[in-house]
């Protein structure tokens, strides 16, 4: 998924697309949808994200310089079968 400015967003299954920031630097967008019930958990998560992509040498992982940065979207439903 490309995002592009404005909360547009456009979609392509035949061809490779690439979006920079106003430096020039090709940006990479991950979305993924896990259950996360902690904040340890969702820590643990964002380490190992940043251990492959330095391993596989998509980028440094320098979240202090920008290099690597995370938003995290957060819903707040109700547990299936809990009592309120």
């Amino acid at each position: 998924r490309r995002v592009l400015g404005d909360d547009k967003q456009e979609y392509s299954v035949t061809e490779s697309m690439v979006d920079f920031n106003r430096a020039g630097s090709a940006l990479v967008e991950i979305v993924f949808r896990p259950d996360v019930r902690s904040a340890e958990e969702a820590a643990s998560i964002v380490s190992t994200l940043r251990a492959l992509l330095r391993h596989i040498g998509t980028c440094d992982g320098k979240m202090e310089e920008g290099s690597l940065r995370c938003d995290l979207n957060v819903s707040i439903a109700p547990i299936p079968g809990a009592s309120t």
